[in-house]
């Protein structure tokens, strides 16, 4: 069971107002609007996440009465948070991840999203070969790195056409590599191509 990504679940229902550094959303904002899975699923997971990745997520929190699920015409469900059940579970909740994963995020300082960008892609320029998700992660963050501290980042860079994912044919066990793409232009290049457009 993630309970990471239940957390993280319950935390972006609860708020529609996010940190614009962290993309986490901010503890006293104000309740979010019903949310459909593949936008929830989108959010914490990047643009190619689909509604499948958080569906056995949210009917587990549905089973705790910590999500209120809502359909429309029977299909294309909506969800939001059940103010009570999430703050009756919300210690359990806490308690679980602890056991589950000592260094999650709460107990470790994790990079800016831009900074962590930055780094990963410095880290697959010098690598031929795909990498797999914990590798980036513990690259990042030494031995305490999980892929949960980079998942989102890798989905992200990859809806944004800067690394290509490969993957078993079941899905699993994702590997990374940095797409191959001209090279950024340097101080010189655009101090050329300015003098080029000022002629």
């Amino acid at each position: 069971m993630d309970t990471q990504l239940e957390q993280r679940i319950l935390s972006l229902l609860s708020t529609s107002e996010v940190d614009p550094i962290t993309r986490l959303p901010k503890p006293n904002g104000k309740l979010r609007d019903p949310m459909k899975t593949l936008d929830i699923a989108k959010e914490l997971l990047g643009e190619t996440a689909k509604a499948k990745d958080v569906n056995p997520t949210l009917y587990s929190l549905l089973k705790r009465k910590m999500v209120i699920k809502t359909d429309t015409n029977g299909k294309d469900p909506h969800w939001t948070i059940n103010p009570q059940g999430s703050m009756n579970n919300q210690s359990q909740l806490e308690k679980e991840s602890k056991n589950e994963d000592e260094t999650g995020p709460d107990s470790m300082d994790l990079l800016p999203e831009d900074e962590a960008k930055r780094q990963i892609l410095e880290y697959l320029q010098t690598e031929s070969e795909p990498i797999k998700t914990l590798m980036i992660a513990k690259k990042l963050y030494g031995s305490k790195g999980r892929r949960k501290h980079v998942n989102s980042i890798l989905y992200s860079m990859l809806s944004k056409g800067l690394v290509s994912k490969s993957a078993n044919p079941d899905n699993t066990d994702p590997r990374w590599i940095m797409n191959q793409k001209q090279p950024e232009p340097t101080r010189e290049t655009q101090r050329t191509q300015l003098s080029l457009k000022v002629v």
